[in-house]
């Protein structure tokens, strides 16, 4: 039986391409002179903007500077930042029967700025984001540990994500992983990996029945 639904955020709950991919693209053109697609960029979804950094900048020192270079292009997108059709809805409509809960690649101030004003937080039980753990996706201490606040065992819940590093965390935290199709862009092999398929945010209501 499915007691908690956990959500990724950035291609899952939230239309967020444009700001996430973009201010990572802008700060990278700016900073190093690297004139990146959004293509060449789509590794960066579900993965925290310093582990992003890593695969072009070496120093820390330099990766900090530039991740605050891409904390100020997101702050300019961010009003593209919205909520997919549906899900809000969907939402409000299961909370009254169900745990939620959030496992984020977003920092805690990200997730502060660009999620809580979305209004959505009063119907979710527990929120962790990647201040929350020292390893991230697709290791799966963060969703363990939402697990571990919601006090119930991976197979009593399912994870919602759009990206490989959230079906890698889910699966080797033992839980079930259902794709946000809504989220990804064309058809790869490791959505093939997934143990439930979602087209619309609106069939997420039916994990539940």
């Amino acid at each position: 039986m499915t007691k908690a639904l956990i959500f990724d955020i950035d291609g899952t709950l939230v239309d967020s391409d444009q700001a996430m991919i973009g201010s990572i693209q802008l700060a990278l053109k700016q900073e190093l002179g690297l004139d990146l697609s959004f293509t060449d960029l789509a590794f960066t979804k579900g993965i925290p903007t310093q582990v992003s950094l890593q695969r072009f900048i070496d120093d820390p020192a330099e990766i900090d500077r530039v991740e605050e270079v891409v904390n100020h292009f997101i702050g300019k997108l961010v009003h593209t930042e919205e909520l997919f059709p549906g899900v809000a809805s969907t939402l409000r409509q299961l909370a009254p029967d169900i745990q939620l809960g959030i496992v984020t690649s977003k920092t805690s101030e990200e997730f502060n700025n660009e999620f809580v004003p979305m209004g959505l937080m009063p119907l979710f039980d527990t929120v962790i984001t990647a201040s929350d753990t020292d390893r991230h996706k697709p290791h799966p201490d963060p969703l363990e540990l939402a697990l571990s606040q919601l006090e119930i065992p991976a197979t009593e819940a399912i994870y919602v994500g759009d990206t490989k590093y959230d079906l890698e965390m889910t699966h080797a935290a033992g839980a079930q992983f259902a794709l946000a199709r809504w989220g990804t862009a064309g058809t790869t092999a490791w959505q093939q990996e997934a143990d439930i398929v979602l087209a619309q945010p609106t069939d997420i209501a039916h994990l539940v029945r």
